[in-house]
């Protein structure tokens, strides 16, 4: 096996995690089985110590009895008393899986980790529900370096129990960097799991795997849920933009329903543009009570409605933009509901994204009804593929505050 496959296995869990995880986990699901006395079959599972003194002939209940003690002191177990135990459960019911958890454990101990994974895939054979079970096949894959397996048992694991997900989520963050995990990962995200959408909004709200989260969903598109894609895009496509990855993020968004080629270089409202699914790539009304906006539909044509509360100032709307570089003519109508003579309100385009990032172009204004066609002023500079456009406000100094209406806005080449 090559040293990049190699790699790739220990990034989806470093050798021998899954039985130091096995060993400490508590409280784990047993399955029940049919044909057991009534008192003994819902007993075993309370307290399976006092089934084995009082039910002697329960095939089940010594062998859960001493995973019980496993799982609160793994290291004093000896592997000789499991084997027996096992072994005496398994001859008087054959179908046992507690059994077969503790010759997994007893083979674990005397180093055997062939013997144990036998045991873990016979285990699976009764059920893949269980956890035991698949976390040692999970460690199983990995010591044979095989991440496809490996994920595989992941997501039969984190199918199981919810209680797992933190700790197993921990692993898949750091592991999804890998290309080869995430082309591993892309049936398991298009089966659309039920762990799959809270893995992808952990993994799509930090900045060190948004990237490769956007990377992973670009591969697992167009078979990808709508359901997923519409709960993980806002956030994504907002902490992309945040990051700079503005060739990523409007590739990503073009994977959602409802997306438009055009929609970059679109800078008007319309459907598309103020769908809060596309995160920054559409209109964002500040979220401040005292400066912001809203938007009105009435058919197909939408529109602006601009605020800024009494000696108030700030951005009102903000958009990520893909214009071609080049000179554009500006076309914008306005409409004020009420402004303070002294308010005043003006677009400001800055060659990417941030604070920081210069500013490209600003046309100052006033806040009064007016239409601007074809204005030439701005000017994309050749180097600047992604705009930043902002939508600044002043309510002056008086008491009566500023609303108007942004009823169109336009910029053709």
């Amino acid at each position: 096996m090559n040293g990049e496959k190699r790699l790739a296995v220990r990034r989806v869990m470093p050798r021998n995690i899954g039985r130091a995880v096995v060993l400490a986990l508590a409280a784990l699901p047993f399955a029940y089985f049919a044909g057991i006395a009534a008192f003994a079959e819902i007993a075993r599972h309370i307290n399976p110590v006092m089934v084995a003194k009082l039910v002697p002939s329960d095939p089940m209940a010594s062998a859960m009895a001493a995973w019980r003690r496993i799982e609160t002191d793994a290291t004093g177990q000896s592997s000789v008393a499991l084997r027996e135990i096992a072994s005496r459960g398994l001859r008087q019911q054959a179908v046992n899986n507690p059994a077969l958890h503790l010759l997994m454990i007893a083979s674990g101990l005397e180093n055997r980790p062939v013997a144990a994974a036998t045991f873990a895939r016979l285990s699976e054979k009764l059920t893949r529900h269980d956890l035991t079970t698949q976390l040692w096949l999970i460690d199983e894959s990995v010591r044979r370096d095989d991440h496809h397996a490996a994920l595989l048992h992941y997501d039969r694991a984190l199918k199981t129990t919810v209680s797992v997900q933190p700790a197993l989520f921990q692993v898949l963050l750091k592991a999804i960097s890998d290309p080869q995990i995430r082309a591993a990962m892309v049936p398991l995200i298009q089966n659309d799991s039920r762990w799959v959408v809270s893995f992808l909004l952990e993994s799509s709200s930090s900045d060190p795997t948004a990237e490769d989260t956007a990377r992973l969903l670009l591969a697992a598109s167009p078979r990808l849920s709508a359901r997923t894609n519409e709960m993980i895009a806002p956030q994504l496509l907002t902490r992309l933009t945040k990051l700079g990855k503005f060739d990523l993020a409007f590739r990503y968004a073009q994977t959602l329903k409802g997306a438009r080629a055009e929609m970059g270089r679109n800078a008007g409202f319309d459907s598309t543009t103020i769908d809060p699914r596309f995160g920054a790539l559409s209109w964002v009304p500040a979220q401040d009570a005292r400066v912001g906006a809203s938007f009105e539909t009435r058919g197909s044509v939408s529109q602006a409605r601009v605020f800024a509360s009494a000696n108030s100032k700030g951005i009102a709307l903000h958009r990520v933009l893909h214009l071609t570089p080049g000179v554009y003519g500006m076309t914008e109508r306005r409409k004020v509901e009420m402004a303070d003579p002294a308010s005043q309100a003006h677009w400001e385009m800055r060659c990417g994204g941030g604070a920081e990032a210069p500013i490209v172009w600003r046309i100052r204004t006033t806040p009064r009804a007016y239409r601007v066609l074809n204005a030439v002023g701005l000017v994309v500079p050749t180097d600047c593929l992604y705009q930043t456009l902002d939508l600044v406000v002043d309510s002056g100094e008086g008491q009566q505050g500023l609303e108007f209406v942004v009823e169109e806005l336009r910029f053709l080449r």
